[in-house]
């Protein structure tokens, strides 16, 4: 019922728009009326909203939230619509809008549109939601590209991106080692990014004829509904696949540049924004460049055709680009630290790189799917098992040969077993209101570039072929995706992103339509534009914190928490469990305090000096978790190797997090009789603590197994009296 009130309230709101441009438009302009009324009016309410709101919940198409309607939100977003209805109806709006039009005719308005409507947007991300890493990889990229001062260019050698990408960060680092250098190069990425495409929106809807206004309203639909989540949770996957969707959108419109100077820097700026996808992500890489080369396929076509005296030039020169940029490509994938920068022999990098590939297979994508039977196959017990899921490496069985074994494992089925595995384990993923509600924006694209190019006429077939193999491609890179298991958000956004702008692109070009188009097409394209914009209001919706009055203190909150905690206690090692999310890129990368260890993480598993689970009892080390479910499973799997085990706390952070100290229950060696320690009574015979229903002196006692979760009462008299209470762990009040 949500989404049916959310598209009732769309369509009054375009029902109003639409009566007010028949009542004030003449026949022929009615249309035309109506769709300018509601781009200026949505633009005008996120700018309203983004200057004056403290928190908005992204009401621009969809004014409404958890099911209840806002009258004074809903009331001004159809007071705008109607007040631009009066207003482009009349003389003074036309001469307005023929003004605007006109200044799109130059490439530098355009340029200064879609950086003021870029800008725009990202302050209105900024009111909307809370801006924050995806993931904390970007964290631990952060800190190394932070380190890279001091420790020099090695510290780079087991980062995510290239050691030349962190090596330019380094630099910045190098002028103020406090500086928001890292999570600032995302802002900046994203804002060019998006400027670069709205400029192509821009110029391809002002060559069709369309008003200005409405190209920009377009790009703020595209805003909303792809590039919010990119822009409100950075990530190092995400932020490239923006930046390598703009080189695609450049190549798209390169004809867009009338003079050899201009479509010079055009494939200058293409090739760079390409050598930084390479460099900061080797995956998004990958997949952007199959959108690239169809970009640079459909140019080489449309050159092709064109009856040109110049067209061999043309073709010449951007098949040089094309070269250049796959030369990049595959020359910087070559190019890295030799051995002595890297500070480590050829065969410790071939054994990094072989373990941190079947640890992000199976860590990343496939441990949500499996079974404890089937880890238990590869030699992991239940009780490690456990932990693994929660990242816990602390185990010589945590290596590379059991996550190849369980790798092997994993891809043993058919395809159609494999692929419906995959499928049935996306759930673990998270985010999956967004991921289906961005995929379905692809085919409404499809659909409304084949409506348009189809009424064009024949001479639309490369741009009806481009869209066709845009939209097949990225279907063919998902299905691929799901049935290697690597269904995440930041890895279908790389996919979907530009198959979009260039689904996009391609309706927005060829020739002018060769016949006017019927009523049954109009109805059909108001139709599917409907569904987009309310498809992408609520892909906006779907953005963490979107509509909660939250602040960056209160996202960040348990970041603070622990980090000050830590800080404080210099001389306590601190094992954390938490792979935390919602991380601030906005953080002081150096802040990050040297005595926090994640129990399990990336490279671990090839670490030679790594943590094992004995140093839990070490007197310098506590267990910071989130959770104390963790330490029940924590101590089952510890009884294991070390008998009954105790934790004591020794700090509750916040309401969930705590701070922990584990002791061994060890009563001298080959020791038997009753045992106290922190409060618990044991019993012992021959240095081995009972369990289960025992006979000690003529009394029946029943003791709890090492590692049962129940806390259960020993020897009960039949007056009710409690003899003793055991168990092999608890969570003891400090």
């Amino acid at each position: 019922m949500t989404y049916l009130r959310y598209i009732a309230i769309f369509a009054l709101t375009a029902a109003a728009a639409v009566v007010c441009g028949r009542l004030y438009a003449s026949r022929e302009d009615k249309w035309s009326v109506a769709l300018r009324a509601l781009a200026a009016a949505l633009l005008t309410y996120l700018a309203v909203q983004s200057a004056v709101a403290r928190r908005m919940t992204a009401e621009a198409l969809l004014p409404a939230w958890g099911g209840t309607a806002y009258p004074g939100r809903t009331a001004l977003f159809l007071a705008l619509a109607v007040a631009f209805m009066a207003l482009f109806a009349a003389d003074r709006g036309e001469k307005l809008l023929a003004g605007l039009d006109r200044a799109m005719t130059k490439d530098s308005s355009r340029w200064l549109a879609a950086a003021g409507m870029t800008g725009l947007f990202l302050l209105w991300t900024w009111r909307v939601t809370v801006i924050s890493f995806m993931t904390n990889d970007d964290v631990t990229l952060m800190r190394t590209i932070a380190r890279i001062p001091a420790e020099g260019l090695g510290a780079a050698a087991h980062a995510f991106s290239h050691y030349l990408f962190c090596g330019l960060l380094g630099l910045f680092y190098r002028i103020d080692p406090h500086g928001y250098w890292y999570g600032g190069y995302h802002i900046l990425a994203i804002a060019v990014s998006l400027t670069v495409i709205g400029r192509c929106i821009i110029l391809k809807t002002s060559r069709r004829g369309m008003s200005a206004l409405g190209g920009m309203g377009i790009f703020a639909l595209l805003c909303a509904g792809l590039a919010l989540p990119a822009a409100a949770e950075l990530s190092f996957t995400v932020t490239p696949a923006l930046l390598g969707t703009a080189a695609v959108a450049l190549t798209l419109c390169r004809d867009g540049t009338k003079s050899r100077a201009g479509r010079i820097a055009t494939d200058l700026g293409c090739l760079l924004m390409l050598l930084l996808v390479r460099l900061q992500r080797t995956y998004t890489a990958q997949c952007i460049m199959c959108f690239w080369a169809l970009a640079v396929g459909y140019q080489l076509l449309r050159i092709w055709l064109q009856k040109d005296p110049d067209r061999a030039r043309r073709l010449a020169a951007l098949a040089l680009c094309a070269a250049v940029g796959f030369g990049l490509y595959e020359g910087v994938g070559r190019l890295w630290l030799d051995s002595s920068d890297a500070g480590q022999d050829p065969a410790a990098s071939a054994g990094y790189a072989e373990a941190e590939h079947y640890r992000s297979v199976v860590m990343d994508y496939l441990i949500d799917g499996l079974t404890n039977e089937q880890l238990e196959a590869a030699g992991l017990p239940p009780e490690l098992s456990n932990l693994l899921r929660a990242w816990y490496f602390m185990d010589e069985r945590v290596n590379t040969d059991t996550f190849k074994a369980i790798a092997d494992m994993y891809y043993e089925p058919s395809l159609a077993a494999g692929s419906l595995a995959a499928a049935t384990s996306m759930e673990s993923a998270g985010h999956l209101r967004t991921m289906a509600l961005t995929a379905l924006c692809l085919p409404l694209l499809l659909a409304l570039a084949l409506l348009t190019l189809l009424r064009r006429g024949r001479r639309c077939w490369p741009e009806i072929l481009g869209a066709l193999a845009a939209f097949g491609g990225g279907a063919v890179l998902l299905l691929y995706l799901i049935r290697q298991g690597r269904f995440l958000l930041r890895v279908h956004l790389v996919v979907v992103i530009p198959a979009a702008v260039m689904l996009l692109l391609f309706a927005l070009s060829g020739p002018a339509a060769e016949k006017p188009a019927r009523p049954w097409q109009k109805a059909i394209a108001v139709v599917l534009g409907a569904a987009l914009c309310v498809t992408a209001g609520l892909s906006a919706r779907s953005v963490p914190y979107t509509g909660e009055a939250v602040g960056r203190k209160d996202v960040f909150a348990f970041q603070d928490a622990t980090e000050s905690y830590a800080s404080a206690h210099p001389d306590i090692y601190f094992v954390t469990n938490f792979i935390s999310q919602n991380l601030d890129p906005f953080h002081d990368a150096t802040a990050y305090p040297g005595n926090m260890h994640l129990w399990g993480g990336t490279g671990v598993t090839s670490d030679p000096d790594r943590l094992y689970a004995d140093a839990f009892f070490r007197e310098d080390v506590q267990f910071m978790c989130q959770r104390p479910s963790t330490i029940l499973a924590l101590l089952q799997y510890l009884t294991l190797d070390f008998g009954p085990v105790q934790a004591r706390s020794a700090a509750q952070l916040t309401a969930d997090t705590f701070v922990t100290d584990l002791d061994i229950v060890c009563p001298s060696e080959g020791y038997t009789g009753w045992h106290e320690q922190n409060g618990m009574t044991y019993y012992f015979q021959d240095g081995q603590a009972l369990t289960g229903e025992q006979v000690i002196d003529g009394k029946t006692y029943t003791f709890a197994p090492a590692g049962s979760e129940a806390r259960l009462t020993a020897g009960v008299t039949a007056e009710g009296e409690q003899v003793y209470t055991t168990t092999a762990y608890s969570l003891m009040e400090g």
